[in-house]
Formats: structure tokens, sequence, C-alpha cells
């Protein structure tokens, strides 16, 4: 019988070279990331602005959708609640109204949807922050307790679409 003599192979070596220089670079990353989280957010502070803007009554930009080169026709949201609270029979309308305020939010690009979320908040579309008396009901209460298990579906997928942005959880709560 012979003996077999191991013998490192100029591969094995080559990889522990490697994986030493694999170890480095992943220190070398994290360090970086640690550096950027310690650093304030733009954008967190470009939201808390926004939320001022809307707590504080003050007025949208209404050049803002020329500016981004997107023009969407203006709403009277006055109207719109008052269609939501006498025309609840028509359940069509409601629904298919619904749905255009949907698509509004969810098929534009971001910056476009923070503004819509904006107006939406600053004209109060469900009378969330509203207290009424006990005769009059919100939008929100008309059409969630409304008979119509369709437009139930519709104001839910509305305000699920409005929550899955900040602003809208924000307004929801």
């Amino acid at each position: 019988m012979s003996a077999i003599v191991e013998r490192p192979y100029e591969d094995d070596v080559f990889n522990t070279d490697q994986s030493s220089i694999k170890k480095k670079e992943a220190i070398e990353t994290f360090e970086s990331e640690v550096k950027l989280k310690d650093k304030p957010n733009p954008d967190q502070a470009l939201l808390l602005q926004e939320m001022q803007n809307v707590q504080g009554n003050m007025e949208i930009d209404p050049g803002y959708h020329q500016k981004l080169g997107v023009s969407l026709v203006p709403l009277d949201f006055a109207k719109l609640k008052a269609f939501f609270k006498t025309q609840i029979a028509n359940e069509i309308q409601i629904c298919a109204t619904l749905q255009a305020l949907r698509w509004r939010l969810t098929r534009v690009g971001a910056a476009m949807r923070k503004q819509i979320m904006l107006s939406y908040i600053h004209y109060d579309l469900l009378e969330s922050g509203e207290i009424l008396s006990e005769q009059n009901t919100t939008v929100f209460e008309t059409l969630f307790f409304c008979d119509s298990l369709k437009v139930r579906e519709y104001l839910i997928a509305l305000i699920n679409s409005m929550a899955s942005e900040y602003l809208g959880r924000t307004y929801l709560i």
C-alpha cells in the first residue's frame, strides 16, 4: 500500500483568498449601509411638511398637475359627498364613481398619487374627520351600511388603495 499524501490544491488556496475578499466586501457594504441610515431621510421631511400643509388647511397647488405633465379633471368634492349621500339607491353610478376614484389613485405615478391622496385628505372625501350628530351620517357610514354588497365591495377596494399609501393610512386612522 502506498501512502497518500494530501496536499492543498491551488484551487483550494484560491477559494480561501476569494472568501476573504468576499468577507471584506460584505463588511464594507454593511458599513456603508449603516452610514446611510444615520443620514436624515429627505422623503420623511417632505412627508412631514405635506402633512402639516394638510392639517393647516393650506390650499393645494392647482398648477401641480401641469408641472408633472399629467392632467386630471378637477373634482368637486362637495358634490361628490352629496351624491354619495343622496343617490344611495343608484348602485351602478355609486360603484362606478368609487371605481373611478380608486383608479385615479392607482393608475398614475407615485408623485401624482401622493398629490391625489393629499386632495382626498384635504377635502375629507370619506368625512372620517368630521363628528356629526346622530341624524347626519358620514359618507363612509352611508356607503358602508347601505344594503348593497356591491357598493360595500367597491368602497372597501377604494379604502384598500388609499391604505396602500402612508398618507392614506394616516387619514383612515
